[in-house]
């Protein structure tokens, strides 16, 4: 018994193992600077249409943090990028806390 207990929790730690390698891999490469433009204009174009303005809000509720600004300021980042690859030229960012008011251009004062 203490033998197939082994056998199948070994068999189970290499699955977890192979099945993380192959996610990292596949989130990474998305995830690369030089082929996201690229997956972003593949998504793009499987769209009818392309919006010419996009409002986000951001939710105060998933923040892991009180005061995350610097999370924040990521989130906005992405998607600003996103829409720069995508070529939509006005972002709109609902933010409730008035953590990116707070914030100047440098990123001092957050």
């Amino acid at each position: 018994m203490q033998t197939i207990m082994l056998v199948y929790i070994t068999v189970a730690g290499w699955r977890n193992r192979l099945l993380y390698t192959v996610w990292r891999l596949w989130y990474d490469w998305h995830a690369w600077s030089y082929w996201g433009r690229y997956m972003i204009q593949w998504d793009v174009n499987a769209l009818r249409k392309l919006p010419r303005h996009v409002a986000v809000i951001l939710d105060v509720k998933k923040m892991r943090r009180e005061y995350d600004a610097d999370e924040t300021v990521r989130k906005v980042i992405e998607v600003a990028s996103w829409c720069a690859c995508a070529g939509i030229p006005i972002i709109t960012i609902y933010e409730p806390t008035g953590i990116l008011i707070s914030c100047n251009a440098d990123h001092q004062g957050c």
